[in-house]
């Protein structure tokens, strides 16, 4: 974990322990400011790394975890894509009936190692920003330009204060 915490300090690319951690943050603010119409799915549960070893685990989490947050608007679910193309697979019509899947412009990351800050810079966005909205697609419509150092620096001071006061 020392060497994610580095990473996350030195802008980095990001482990999903990181990203983990950030979710946990993030559930805590939604249930103290009253959100509930967010979900989360672990990172860890879907990491590439997890898909690899044992695809219908992963595949069950997804199914039963989509089951168990239903009633939510939105399931935030940082995801290494071929986890949900396999769930997908497996599921048929199936899995496509339990959610509305919908990709969504948003700011884009100008290299190759700030996704996992994007990341969460978005997923705090839903969750502070557009929680009460039902669809996302114009949300994002009118910023073409990426996040600005300062807001990504935001994130990554809320994941140090979370981190310094809660998992230490």
């Amino acid at each position: 974990m020392m060497n994610d915490i580095k990473d996350l300090l030195t802008m980095q690319w990001l482990d999903v322990s990181i990203i983990q951690v950030f979710i946990m943050y993030l559930h805590r603010l939604c249930n103290q400011i009253g959100i509930d119409s967010v979900g989360f799915l672990c990172p860890t549960q879907i990491a590439k790394a997890t898909l690899d070893l044992n695809c219908d685990v992963v595949t069950a989490y997804i199914g039963n975890t989509m089951v168990t947050l239903q009633d939510k608007t939105f399931i935030l679910a940082p995801y290494h894509q071929s986890a949900f193309r396999s769930y997908m697979n497996q599921r048929g019509q199936r899995a496509k009936k339990l959610a509305q899947w919908k990709n969504v412009k948003c700011p884009q990351q100008p290299g190759g190692v700030e996704c996992g800050y994007y990341v969460m810079k978005y997923m705090h966005d839903l969750c502070t920003k557009y929680s009460t909205y039902t669809f996302l697609d114009k949300v994002f419509q009118d910023r073409t330009t990426p996040y600005s150092i300062e807001e990504i620096d935001e994130i990554r001071e809320m994941w140090a204060k979370y981190f310094c006061k809660e998992c230490v």
